[in-house]
């Protein structure tokens, strides 16, 4: 009994911890319950009452238990088999998983890969509009770009850059408002802007055209441009303008013209000089001429000298036309100023007029400088017509000079050494100079006059002169009063010892010996020669061309002197004349002269021995002497 008891408690124990340990169940409650088995088998005869009940409460607890581990086996079997579909299922979600994983892997390297592409082709994409950018900045045509509407959508730097505008200031803005204007005052330039506008709705492109393109603060730029529309689906969507600055070139061409002009001007002027140098050869004589008839006569020869004076102020008035139409050779000389401006100041107040006072402030003592006498009036007469220009209601015009001691540094040369320099101010009561111009009016091109007014090389001209005779010219200015240009020029050394030429004008009756060959293909001059060398004596032979009196020199070799025109019709002229006569005589002096100023034709008469030189108009009281001289000094006598 007790044994049963003990095995059930036992059990009962057993069944308890069943749920929490199983295998500490089955391994107490199986052997116990064996033995207890075993036992009552072996005692059955014994204790049957006891082990029976005994067997029964094993036999409910075992019952018990059984059920409760049946209930819990077949749960742990439904609970296994869950499991193992849940692993299944598990196992399916994860290789489901995994293939995702490894699709989205897959995805993200291809993601990666057209990333790395993008970036790429970004970075190709940057280069290539890089490259684009720095070619367009490298053209020295202007171009840009506009829009549809005609907004400016790219640009570069050659454009920014003559159109004197940045970046930011034109992009997005309109074409058309901004660099295409129209101005109704230029009309061609007008219609070749609003050919811009009208290529979107045609489509044609344009070449070549002129026009005026507005840069920044409205400064005008004339252009030569071209544009091209943009077609894309048949469909203008914009267009590209190409331009270059035709400014310069068209002041090259301007002054080309101008060159030319001056060229053909100093032809015409060249071929009006000699006729009208002739006439004046023609009248001086013949005044002079008279004269000689009218020596008792005091009223008449007062006449005859103001008359006298007209027709050399004309012939000092054709020179100086003659000097702004031709390239002259620097020639320098003693030159006194102070007499120079004094015989200058008629001439000035002409060009000057009756509105401008002019006021010459000089001293009457010798001031004397070695320069070019030509060169420096045309630089004063240069320096008044600007002042001219400065005063157009009129106003006060000064010319001074003093004698000034400056350093070579004050003239823009090297070194402090101190020298004397004659100063001429020219002062005016005009307009003045701005202040931001004053250092570039010397430059050559550089004007301030409108179109065609003038070519900016006067002052230029002035400036170069100036620095080639060792001098220098400075300006000061106020503006709305008044503008002061300084000129300097080295004092001669000389200057003390520098007295001018005196001119003797009158006649001499004087007798000369000597038989003279006159060659001159104008009658009225031949005329006047011939009469003036036969009424001092000379044995006169007159021949009206080159050829005509290479023959009457052959015809006549008891000739003493030739005395030749140089310009003469029929293929000879005085200079083949006299190389003919040379090499039939090389002692033979000749004369030549002409009304002509090439530097050529003076070239090539220096270029000859025994050739001396006189320019008409000459003077006939002078040339008996002077044709004298040449005989007595030539090797002939």
């Amino acid at each position: 009994m007790l044994i049963g008891l003990w095995v059930g408690g036992m059990l009962a124990g057993a069944a308890s911890t069943l749920s929490i340990i199983r295998e500490m169940f089955f391994g107490f409650a199986v052997p116990a319950s064996l033995i207890y088995l075993s036992y009552v088998v072996m005692n059955l005869q014994e204790n049957q009452a006891a082990l029976g009940v005994s067997f029964l409460i094993f036999i409910g607890l075992i019952i018990n238990i059984a059920i409760r581990t049946t209930g819990e086996f077949a749960e742990s079997i439904r609970l296994k088999l869950q499991n193992q579909k849940l692993q299944i299922v598990l196992k399916e979600e994860a290789e489901f998983l995994e293939k995702k994983e490894e699709e989205i892997m897959t995805q993200r390297r291809r993601e990666a890969t057209l990333q790395y592409q993008k970036a790429h082709a970004d970075e190709k994409l940057q280069a290539a509009d890089e490259n684009r950018l720095l070619l367009l900045d490298a053209v020295q045509e202007g171009i840009y770009g506009i829009n549809n509407i005609g907004a400016i959508t790219f640009i570069n730097a050659s454009a920014l850059e003559i159109l004197k505008f940045e970046e930011k200031d034109v992009l997005g803005r309109s074409a058309k408002q901004l660099i295409n204007r129209v101005d109704e005052s230029l009309p061609t330039e007008t219609e070749a802007n609003k050919s811009i506008s009208l290529l979107h709705k045609k489509g044609e492109s344009i070449e070549a055209v002129e026009s005026i393109f507005f840069g920044k603060e409205d400064i005008q730029i004339h252009v030569r441009f071209s544009c091209k529309p943009i077609i894309k689906h048949d469909e203008v969507i914009g267009a590209v303008v190409s331009f270059v600055d035709i400014t310069r070139q068209r002041e090259m061409e301007s002054m080309l013209i101008h060159s030319q002009k001056m060229e053909a001007i100093g032809r015409l002027t060249g071929g009006v000089s000699h006729d009208f140098n002739n006439l004046l050869t023609v009248i001086m004589g013949n005044l002079q001429f008279l004269g000689r008839r009218l020596e008792n006569d005091e009223k008449s020869s007062n006449l005859l000298n103001k008359v006298m004076t007209a027709a050399k102020n004309g012939a000092e008035l054709n020179n100086r036309i003659l000097s702004f139409s031709r390239n002259q050779t620097l020639e320098t000389s003693a030159v006194d100023i102070n007499e120079m401006l004094q015989e200058m100041y008629e001439f000035l107040d002409r060009v000057l007029g009756e509105e401008i006072e002019l006021k010459l402030d000089v001293s009457d003592q010798e001031w004397v400088v070695n320069t070019d006498r030509t060169q420096l009036e045309n630089a004063i007469l240069n320096l008044c017509a600007n002042a001219r220009d400065a005063m157009p209601e009129g106003g006060k015009l000064s010319i001074s000079t003093q004698v000034r001691q400056l350093a070579d540094s004050y003239l823009g040369k090297q070194g402090d050494a101190i020298g004397d320099y004659l100063q001429i101010s020219v002062t005016d009561t005009g307009k003045g100079i701005p202040r931001e111009i004053r250092e570039q009016i010397f430059e050559p091109f550089f004007t301030t006059k409108s179109k065609n007014k003038g070519t900016g090389l006067g002052l230029a001209t002035v400036y170069t002169f100036l620095k080639q005779s060792g001098g220098n010219i400075t300006v000061s200015s106020k503006e709305g009063q008044w503008t002061t240009f300084r000129l300097f020029l080295p004092l001669s050394v000389e200057a003390s010892e520098h007295k001018p030429a005196i001119k003797q004008h009158a006649y001499s009756s004087e007798q000369f010996q000597g038989k003279v060959l006159v060659v001159e293909d104008d009658v009225d001059v031949r005329d006047v020669a011939s009469q003036t060398l036969a009424e001092a004596g000379f044995e006169v032979i007159v021949a009206g061309d080159g050829h005509d009196g290479l023959q009457k020199f052959k015809d006549n070799p008891d000739i003493d002197l030739v005395f030749s025109d140089v310009v003469m019709p029929g293929g000879m002229s005085g200079i083949d004349l006299a190389r003919e006569v040379l090499a039939l005589s090389p002692s033979m002096p000749i004369l030549l002269t002409t009304g002509y100023t090439e530097e050529k034709i003076k070239q090539g008469i220096m270029a000859l021995d025994n050739i001396e030189f006189v320019p008409k108009p000459y003077d006939t009281n002078e040339l008996p002497k002077f044709v004298n001289s040449l005989m007595v000094n030539s090797p002939l006598h």
